[in-house]
C-alpha cells in the first residue's frame, strides 16, 4: 500500500519531467516555490484566482501548475474551473492541507530537475 506522500511524489515527479522541455520550465519552477507561500499568505481561493487571472492560454505555466497540483491531490485536471473551492469549510481546509503537502514535492523536483534556485526567487 502506498502512502499519500508517495502518491504526491510520484505525480510531482511526472509533472515536472513533463514540463522540463517546455519553453516556460523555469517560470513553472518558480511557481512551484511561490504556490505554497501564496496559499499560506492569502489562502487557497485567492491563490487559485490569481493563477487563473495570469493564464494567457491553455499552455501557460499557471495552467499547467494548477492541473498538475490537482492531479497530485486526486482531483481531475480541470478542478480549478469548477466549484470545488465552494464546499464546506472542512472540505476547503482539507484541500488546502493536501495542496500544501503535495506542493513540497513540486518544490523539491523544481530544484532538482528544473534547476530552479530558491535564492533567486526575487523579482
Amino acid at each position: 500500500m502506498r502512502s499519500i506522500a508517495d502518491t504526491y511524489a510520484k505525480q510531482a515527479l511526472q509533472s515536472v519531467r513533463n514540463v522540463q522541455q517546455m519553453k516556460f520550465a523555469k517560470e513553472y519552477g518558480r511557481l512551484c516555490h511561490q504556490f505554497p507561500i501564496m496559499v499560506l499568505t492569502n489562502g487557497l481561493r485567492l491563490t487559485v484566482a490569481f493563477f487563473i487571472s495570469k493564464q494567457k492560454d491553455e499552455e501557460s505555466p499557471y495552467t499547467e501548475y494548477l492541473k498538475h497540483i490537482g492531479l497530485a491531490t486526486g482531483l481531475d485536471e480541470n478542478w480549478y474551473k469548477g466549484d470545488i473551492l465552494n464546499g464546506s469549510m472542512t472540505e476547503y481546509r482539507d484541500l488546502t492541507r493536501r495542496m500544501l503537502a503535495a506542493s513540497v514535492w513540486f518544490k523539491r523536483y523544481a530544484e532538482a530537475i528544473l534547476k530552479v534556485d530558491p535564492a533567486d526567487m526575487g523579482d
